[in-house]
């Protein structure tokens, strides 16, 4: 049993690392044929194009998930703690979701979180399970619904709620929320998704002090809670995760280069 598992865990660990180096190179040199100035796509060629990239983003999210679950099975998924200021996080996972948002006609309410708010987390995995949380209540939701994200806060904690305007679960749905690989349609045409995001989700939450949870009712939506710990000290050092994502050329129409950076 012993060598079975530990057989189990290297396949996904190799397989999960050799699909992903091919898949970057896919969805970057995508991109960058998409934004190509001087030899521009036509619109047949860039709604193909499209389809590319779409594709391998989502066979991506389901790699990276199968080694998270891999690495979560024998406590190697690494958290690293800092200070994170809270609002750029959310609003970088709600940017990211622009596109899946928008093919839904799905609108997104934010009660905004104070701007110099701190919380203790890892601000790639603080995004990651906001990323995860908001998928999830945009592929759930009906079409044309809203995605309600609210805010409040403790002495002690930050708390987020996102609720969505979905068909809901029912009891035995949500006793099976939390198990790898279950997902609530298996009919032909379900949602697509592996049944991983809330697994990977609630664990990183947990990771970080804080916790997730879910409650639901047939026909009333689900609301997910995530509470995080405050960083209350004065002095805390402000980690601005949003500069990472702000990348261009600054002039419009300036000439420059893109420089490919790619990491394992």
């Amino acid at each position: 049993a012993q060598r079975t598992y530990q057989a189990k865990r290297e396949f996904l660990s190799r397989v999960s690392h050799e699909l992903r180096t091919p898949l970057n190179a896919v969805i970057g040199f995508s991109d960058l044929m998409r934004t190509d100035r001087s030899e521009p796509l036509t619109p047949t060629q860039r709604a193909r194009l499209d389809r590319v990239v779409d594709g391998g983003q989502y066979l991506l999210r389901l790699v990276n998930d199968l080694l998270d679950v891999a690495r979560l099975e024998v406590g190697e998924l690494s958290v690293a703690l800092s200070s994170v200021r809270l609002a750029p996080v959310l609003h970088n996972a709600i940017d990211l979701l622009e596109t899946a948002r928008a093919g839904r006609d799905i609108a997104i309410e934010v009660d905004e979180p104070p701007p110099q708010l701190f919380v203790v987390a890892d601000p790639v995995r603080l995004k990651q399970v906001f990323v995860n949380i908001l998928s999830n209540a945009i592929k759930y939701n009906r079409p044309g619904g809203r995605v309600f994200i609210g805010f409040s806060q403790t002495p002690t904690q930050a708390v987020l709620t996102v609720r969505d305007e979905g068909a809901g679960m029912s009891a035995q749905q949500q006793r099976d929320l939390f198990i790898p690989f279950r997902r609530l349609g298996e009919e032909p045409n379900a949602t697509e998704g592996a049944g991983l995001g809330l697994v990977i989700s609630r664990h990183l939450a947990e990771r970080q002090g804080g916790s997730l949870d879910i409650s639901s009712a047939p026909g009333r939506g689900t609301t997910v809670t995530i509470r995080l710990n405050r960083d209350l000290a004065e002095d805390a050092p402000p980690t601005d995760f949003a500069a990472t994502t702000a990348f261009g050329l600054g002039t419009p129409g300036a000439a420059g280069t893109i420089v490919y950076i790619e990491d394992d």
